[in-house]
């Protein structure tokens, strides 16, 4: 009981119809994680697939706290899903994840069920492998322990991805990707310059220039990978 198991879009219901929750730079700790953690794994917001709770580098200087999870915050949010099968998108760049919490993420991500090191949060519960997960996005790095586990996690995602119907396919990608926010990143894209008929009146093209302030940031086609970029948020 109180595991999120009904399936994508929660099923109707529960606390509200929030699809994606953001929480970027908002002076989260392990606590807060817990509570959010806790929300999801007992299937209190049975409709949100995607959370944001990574920072931007520019934080500080716009007197926001950046989120710093630790070690402590990032299992009890990896052990969350352990019993939740509709959550898809976690964001976690720049919010204090060591190589720990990516071991953590693995773990529920790749085990046999009832057979992973870190127990569900929900007591009573078996811990079940995640496979509705199709997207994590981290710090970049250099560690090469952080580099094998990174490596480990995109298999796992990836195999998330592929394993959904094409129904289901589409419904995540709208998540990840929502539709309305297309006039939005093309104005942001081309400096302004966005016509009604939602055509790029001056885009850059596939080999133009990335946004400004985007550089380090690794962009992805499709989805199913580990994501990373300087500000979290790829």
């Amino acid at each position: 009981p109180g595991a999120a198991r009904s399936g994508v879009g929660g099923g109707g219901g529960g606390a509200s119809g929030v699809r994606s929750l953001v929480v970027a730079a908002a002076g989260m700790g392990p606590t807060a994680a817990g509570t959010l953690a806790n929300a999801l794994a007992r299937g209190e917001l049975p409709s949100l697939q995607s959370v944001d709770v990574g920072s931007q580098k520019m934080a500080p200087a716009v007197d926001a706290v950046p989120n710093h999870l630790g070690a402590e915050g990032s299992e009890l949010l990896a052990r969350a899903l352990l019993t939740n099968d509709t959550f898809r998108c976690l964001k976690l760049g720049l919010s204090g994840v060591p190589n720990s919490g990516l071991a953590a993420f693995l773990d529920v991500l790749d085990r046999e069920d009832g057979e992973g090191q870190l127990p569900p949060l929900v007591e009573g519960a078996v811990g079940r492998r995640n496979t509705s997960v199709v997207k994590l996005s981290f710090d970049p790095t250099d560690d090469s322990r952080r580099g094998v586990l990174r490596d480990a996690i995109r298999w796992s995602l990836r195999r998330n991805y592929l394993k959904l119907d094409d129904e289901t396919r589409k419904d995540v990608d709208d998540v990840l990707d929502p539709p309305h926010l297309a006039p939005i990143q093309s104005v942001y894209r081309t400096g302004g310059n966005y016509n009604i008929l939602g055509e790029d009146v001056a885009s850059p093209g596939a080999g133009g220039d990335a946004p400004e302030g985007a550089e380090g940031v690794e962009f992805h086609d499709g989805h199913g990978a580990l994501e990373e970029g300087e500000e979290g948020d790829v």
